[in-house]
């Protein structure tokens, strides 16, 4: 009987212990494992989101741009690396024809001379441009050395402070009339621009030849623009102690090339042409259209007095060149109507990484006006020009035929418009 109750609870204790040892052995492996219910739910959401992005960047970055297309690649990184364009304007007026009359009117009570009245309507324009040039027609060697009249030219110093007042950059000096004082009135003039105004920019005459053999260079916002001034005669003087550029084609040739390893953009600017003629004659034109093969890419000239045509001429190479061929006088107390009348070049250039992509011009005009005692020389724009102040101006005792019509005229026949 007892032999049978052990037995009994020997298999209830057996039974009992595997039971307990399989709940135990289901709690250590369902413990054991991570619970990956929500973690499930961030890596779907992950996983849709790095597809779309994926997705999205692949067409961002072949759409317009394939892998492949490698001057497309190349195209787009030099739109990107291209520099903004650059524009320059320049502005260029006549010969500063400075008669004594006009000096003695502008001398002062104390025996010293202000010119400025006479530029103050132009100095807007001039003051405005990056490059304003002015031919300084007759030699400014100081009232030390005699102001004097034709046939041999002398004004005062002072004629410097009211061009630099108006805005004037530069001064082209080789005319026929700057040794008018010989090599004393050059030196004067440039001794006394080195000193009150060494940013004043002057080609054309120097006092030694290593400044002659250098190509005069202005540079505005990285682009260089040289000019190169030179003049047909110099009225029969002539000097060793100063240095003058002459109109020899073969020299300026020369200097066209070495300005082309130095500058972007090459100006020339000859004292050519006959005096009173409305039209450039056949020297003229043979030697622009020579400058135009070597590569000029600008004529303004001077010295006839008189407003002359503007062309575009074609190069050897298919390059264009302006000209502009006489911008008549800047100032003067000459006694005919066209001598009144000047020209002004007006030219902007735009500059892209050094090369240049557009040239816009244009041609306008000044009036120079005085009373009938030859005072008070002014210079007014020609849109700011009246049929009255026509009707007052003093060179109607010396030309009957003056008139602002007649002015119109002229500028109707060399007008670009």
């Amino acid at each position: 009987m007892d032999v049978e109750k052990d037995k009994k609870l020997l298999s209830f204790i057996t039974v009992a212990t595997l039971v307990l040892a399989f709940v135990l052995i289901i709690g250590i492996v369902i413990f054991a494992l991570p619970d990956t219910t929500g973690e499930v739910e961030t890596q779907t959401e992950t996983e849709v989101q790095t597809e779309a992005q994926i997705e999205i960047s692949t067409e961002a970055e072949t759409e317009g741009y394939p892998a492949e297309d490698e001057e497309n690649t190349t195209a787009q990184a030099t739109e990107e690396t291209a520099s903004e364009p650059v524009t320059v304007s320049l502005i260029a007026y006549g010969d500063n024809l400075l008669h004594k009359g006009i000096s003695e009117y502008s001398q002062l009570a104390d025996g010293s001379y202000d010119f400025t009245s006479i530029y103050t309507d132009i100095s807007d324009e001039a003051d405005a441009a990056d490059i304003a040039i002015v031919n300084e027609e007759v030699v400014l060697g100081g009232a030390e050395l005699g102001v004097s009249n034709y046939p041999n030219f002398n004004a005062p110093h002072e004629v410097v402070n009211a061009l630099v007042a108006a805005g004037i950059d530069c001064l082209t000096l080789a005319t026929n009339h700057v040794l008018d004082k010989g090599s004393d009135g050059v030196i004067s003039m440039l001794n006394y621009i080195d000193t009150y105004y060494p940013d004043l920019v002057t080609t054309g005459a120097y006092l030694t030849a290593e400044e002659q053999n250098e190509i005069v260079v202005m540079e505005v916002s990285g682009v260089r623009i040289a000019l190169l001034n030179y003049t047909y005669g110099l009225n029969g003087h002539s000097s060793s102690a100063v240095y003058v550029n002459m109109l020899d084609e073969a020299t300026v040739l020369t200097d066209v090339e070495k300005a082309k390893a130095v500058a972007d953009y090459i100006v020339v600017l000859p004292h050519w042409g006959e005096e009173n003629q409305l039209t450039a004659n056949d020297e003229q034109k043979t030697l622009a259209q020579s400058l135009a093969n070597a590569g000029v890419d600008l004529i303004i000239g001077t010295h006839p007095h008189v407003v002359q045509q503007v062309e575009v001429l074609t190069g050897t190479n298919g390059n264009e060149t302006i000209v502009y061929y006489s911008l008549g006088n800047l100032v003067s107390l000459q006694h005919a109507t066209a001598n009144m009348l000047g020209g002004v070049a007006e030219v902007n250039l735009t500059f892209q990484d050094g090369e240049l992509i557009a040239t816009d011009f244009d041609y306008s005009f000044v009036v120079t006006q005085w009373d009938e005692n030859h005072a008070g020389t002014h210079v007014y724009n020609w849109e700011d020009y009246t049929p009255e102040l026509a009707a007052v101006h003093g060179i109607s005792q010396f030309d009957a035929s003056f008139s602002y019509d007649a002015l119109a005229g002229i500028v109707a026949t060399v007008s670009l418009e």
